[in-house]
C-alpha cells in the first residue's frame, strides 16, 4: 500500500515543479504588463507640484535628461529598465544588474527639491511629488520585479 503512495506521491512533485516554470514566466509577463502601464498612467498625471505650476509626466519624460546638468540621474531610469525588460531573456543576470541600476537611480527623484532653470539663477521648488510620480517609480519595481521573476523561471527550468 505504501508503493502506489509514494509512486503518486513523486509523480505530484515532479508535475508541480514542471508547471512552475511557466507559473514565474507568467507572472514576469504580467508584473511587464502592470509596469507598463503604471509608465503611461505616470506620463498622464502630475509628477510634480512646484512653486510655479505643476509639471507632467509627458513634459518630465521630454526634459528629464537634462538633470544631469544639475547631477540629478533619476531620469535615466527609464532607458536602463527598458534595456533591462529587453535583455531579461537573452541575458538574464545582466537585466537583473541593469533593472537593480535603474530602481536605484529612480530612487534619487525622492531627493529632488528644486528644478532649474534656463536662466539658472531661478529655481523651481518642487512642494510635493504627484501621482504620477509614484506610478513612474512603482513601474521601475515592478519591472525589476519582472526580471526577477523571469531569472528564476529560467533558473528552475534548467
Amino acid at each position: 500500500m505504501n508503493i502506489p503512495f509514494q509512486t503518486t506521491r513523486s509523480v505530484a512533485s515532479s508535475n508541480t515543479s514542471h508547471s512552475s516554470v511557466p507559473l514565474y514566466e507568467m507572472i514576469s509577463m504580467a508584473l511587464l504588463s502592470l509596469a507598463i502601464s503604471f509608465f503611461i498612467i505616470s506620463l498622464l498625471n502630475i509628477v510634480f507640484f512646484t512653486s510655479s505650476g505643476d509639471i507632467s509626466g509627458f513634459w518630465t519624460l521630454l526634459t528629464g535628461w537634462l538633470g544631469f546638468i544639475v547631477f540629478q540621474f533619476a531620469w535615466f531610469a527609464n532607458p536602463l529598465s527598458f534595456l533591462a525588460v529587453s535583455r531579461m531573456k537573452s541575458q538574464p543576470l545582466f537585466a537583473l544588474f541593469l533593472s537593480v541600476l535603474a530602481v536605484t537611480l529612480a530612487t534619487e527623484g525622492f531627493i529632488f527639491n528644486e528644478i532649474p532653470t534656463a536662466s539658472g539663477s531661478e529655481k523651481i521648488f518642487i512642494r510635493e511629488f504627484g501621482l504620477g510620480f509614484y506610478f513612474w517609480y512603482g513601474a521601475h519595481w515592478l519591472a525589476l520585479c519582472s526580471v526577477l521573476f523571469k531569472l528564476i523561471g529560467q533558473i528552475r527550468r534548467r
